[in-house]
């Protein structure tokens, strides 16, 4: 039988872009920042209170949707209340790719339209760079990449969670040759080769 962290794990691998969508219409509607950083926190935060304590209140899906959103929202106000007027690229890729935004204007504040193509882009980005490594590498390396970028957590937390000795190694190789084959510029070209087509 599945332990409640198990379980909450499940849930977000089934229902990530659901979770994501909600949150930011939420973000949207209340006048909030959507940020990529705080929501993977988030699902870190809850597995391991989960993993501490053991017990859901309410361990359904809805269970669990409800106690994400409470988490998500408390994480974004109190976030606020320190980081005001700081811009964050919000790509939980940024520090082990490498910088697909440099420092967005030189940190001055962006338009809605800036802020939408900004967002677009590092969604796309995340996207090809997970797609070039599953064409490129097997089937687990890139379930571990996946699960340490969306869950943002520590090689030591991703063997926890994964059960795999050397998950470490399998990373940071695809770390490297993401480095040594992937360019910004490709990204970049192929991001406006998908704007083209909408």
């Amino acid at each position: 039988m599945m332990r409640d962290n198990e379980l909450f794990l499940q849930y977000v691998a089934n229902n990530y872009k659901y979770l994501e969508k909600k949150n930011k219409a939420w973000a949207y509607n209340t006048h909030r920042e959507f940020n990529e950083d705080i929501f993977s926190q988030t699902i870190l935060n809850i597995y391991e209170l989960l993993t501490k304590n053991g017990k859901a209140k309410d361990n359904s899906d809805y269970g669990f949707e409800c106690l994400f959103f409470r988490a998500f929202s408390t994480n974004t106000d109190r976030e606020s209340q320190y980081a005001r007027n700081k811009y964050k690229d919000g790509n939980v890729t940024s520090e082990q790719l490498f910088d697909f935004y440099e420092d967005w204007k030189n940190g001055n504040e962006i338009t809605p339209e800036e802020k939408v193509e900004k967002d677009l882009y590092n969604d796309f980005a995340i996207n090809y760079i997970l797609n070039k490594v599953e064409q490129n590498f097997d089937i687990q390396s890139y379930r571990l990449y996946r699960i340490k970028l969306f869950y943002n957590c520590t090689y030591v937390q991703l063997k926890e969670l994964t059960k795999v000795k050397d998950c470490k190694a399998k990373c940071t190789k695809i770390q490297k040759w993401l480095k040594e084959n992937i360019k910004r510029k490709e990204v970049e070209k192929a991001f406006e080769e998908y704007k083209d087509s909408l």
